[in-house]
C-alpha cells in the first residue's frame, strides 16, 4: 500500500452539528467500539448530548478529517487544565477509509494544529491489543512511554513534544 500523495494529503476542519450523524456512525464502528476504552454502544441521544457539550467547549477541539473534500475520520484534542500546553489526542478514521494509510498524516495534521494553538505536547492512551493505531502514532512520531491502565484496561502512552512553529509561520 502506498502513502498518501501530495493531492489525497488530510487536511482538517472544524466539526460542526452537521457532522452528528457521520460522527455518531464512525464512534459506533464495532471497531471503534472495540478500541474505545468505554467500549459499549453510544446512544444517538447521548451522543447527541457529548457533541452538543464538545463543539461548545474552549477545552475541546474537535476536527474532521478530510481528503480531497470527502470525510474519511475525526480526530479530537482534550486540553488538559492541570497542564494547560498539554493536550489528550483522539483518533477515528471511518470504517470504509481504515488501511489506507491515512492515521499517521492526519496525525500530522493535527499536530500543525496544536503546535499553531501553542500546545507543547500530546499525549494519546491506546489499548495494548490496538496494534494498528500504536503503529500510526509511532508513524506520526510520537513516542511510546511505558504501559499503564486506562479505566482498568491494559494501555500504552504515547507522547509528541511539539516545537514552536517558525516565526514566520505565527
Amino acid at each position: 500500500m502506498t502513502p498518501p500523495s501530495e493531492r489525497t494529503r488530510p487536511a482538517l476542519r472544524p466539526a460542526t452539528h452537521a457532522d452528528r450523524e457521520r460522527l455518531f456512525h464512525w464512534a459506533n464502528d464495532p471497531v471503534a467500539r472495540a478500541a474505545s476504552f468505554r467500549p459499549a454502544p453510544i446512544t444517538a441521544e447521548g451522543h447527541t448530548r457529548w457533541l452538543d457539550a464538545t463543539l461548545g467547549s474552549p477545552a475541546r477541539q474537535l476536527w474532521i478529517v478530510e481528503v480531497e473534500g470527502a470525510p474519511v475520520g475525526m480526530v479530537r484534542l482534550d486540553r488538559d487544565e492541570e497542564r494547560p500546553r498539554e493536550a489528550t489526542v483522539s483518533i477515528n478514521l471511518a470504517p470504509e477509509h481504515r488501511g489506507r494509510r491515512l492515521a499517521a498524516p492526519a496525525l500530522h495534521a493535527l499536530a500543525d494544529a496544536a503546535r499553531r494553538s501553542g500546545l507543547s505536547r500530546l499525549v494519546a492512551w491506546v489499548r495494548t491489543s490496538n496494534a494498528a493505531s500504536a503503529a500510526s502514532f509511532r508513524a506520526a512520531g510520537y513516542a511510546a512511554d511505558g504501559e499503564h491502565s486506562v479505566e482498568g484496561i491494559p494501555a500504552l502512552r504515547f507522547v509528541l513534544g511539539l516545537e514552536p512553529p517558525p516565526r514566520e509561520a505565527r
